[in-house]
């Protein structure tokens, strides 16, 4: 039985052209959001944004933002990531405003925050309103200004061995991605967690790990896109996590290690690691925050001695 023409061909083509005209308006409705509140904008493309060149893997982020930024000669300007409107502000007075002045109404970040993953809950990076500002607050101890002029001594001994580094092998043609992964591995692990990963002497398993993780992959491709655009539906459909699952297991379980050891040994690792310990003996804090024990795959006791921290 036909619906509308004696010929199934044409029914076939009226149905085609009907669902393509639904699904267009569906991908267009927003595109004269900024039209309608009078802010300049770039003109975008169906089903795409402005967004094309990323969603094909043709360029990167940075270089798609940078060309957008030079395209548009104005303080502010919208673009699309398909059919969402974000701003982009170039007037370093209003990014001072929105980082300083209007704090308050700019403080969350656009970083979803994963509902499946229990751990990224409890991520800074990614916590929004009331859950961010109280976590801030516990770890602001952290990074007090003394405590960070502490850290130069150590940043002044692995710039010394990047040097050595960069001097054993080809000077010729210096890899800035590696060599910086390698630094700021080290750098950050052994400040901040008291952690020895000697990415600049060895390629050890922690930098094995952290090169996997900033490896170009498809993979790696569509979870940077939908962290850093907020997909939020394809996040939770495809189960991304930030950063790689491989990655954040690894660290994941190095940390929990670190916490325990410093709990059952009462010694000292890191300013970062007693914060971590007292929050979790604060029950005002645990009951409104509880994202209990991560176990992920890989132990991190291989990169800690328990007789280095006793006391």
């Amino acid at each position: 039985m036909l619906l509308l023409k004696t010929s199934v061909p044409v029914d076939i083509a009226i149905f085609t052209v009907l669902a393509i005209y639904i699904l267009y308006k569906y991908a267009t409705r927003n595109f004269k959001y900024f039209k309608d509140t009078g802010v300049p904008y770039i003109e975008p493309m169906p089903f795409f944004g402005n967004f094309a060149s990323i969603a094909l893997f043709r360029r990167s982020i940075g270089e798609w933002l940078r060309s957008c930024y030079e395209k548009m000669d104005a303080p502010y300007f919208g673009i699309f990531v398909f059919n969402t409107p974000c701003m982009v502000i170039k007037s370093p007075e209003l990014v001072r405003d929105c980082l300083i002045k209007d704090f308050s109404h700019f403080h969350d970040r656009s970083t979803p925050l994963p509902k499946h993953e229990q751990l990224q809950q409890g991520m800074m990076l990614l916590q929004k309103g009331r859950e961010w500002k109280e976590t801030r607050e516990k770890f602001t101890n952290a990074f007090t200004s003394g405590k960070l002029r502490q850290m130069f001594p150590e940043l002044n001994t692995y710039a010394e061995k990047l040097v050595k580094f960069i001097k054993n092998n080809d000077t010729t043609k210096i890899d800035i991605q590696d060599c910086s992964l390698r630094y700021s591995t080290d750098t950050l692990l052994r400040s901040f967690v008291g952690v020895e990963s000697y990415c600049l002497d060895e390629d050890s398993e922690i930098y094995t790990r952290m090169k996997s993780a900033m490896s170009v992959t498809l993979e790696g491709g569509v979870r940077g896109i939908s962290f850093f655009f907020r997909l939020d539906n394809l996040i939770e459909s495809l189960k991304l996590c930030f950063p790689q699952r491989a990655a954040l297991d690894f660290f994941a379980d190095v940390f929990q290690y670190l916490v325990k050891l410093s709990k059952e040994t009462k010694g000292k690792i890191s300013n970062l690691i007693d914060i971590v310990n007292s929050l979790k003996s604060n029950e005002s804090y645990t009951k409104k925050f509880t994202y209990g024990e991560y176990r992920g795959n890989s132990g991190g006791q291989k990169f800690v001695s328990k007789e280095k921290y006793a006391s």
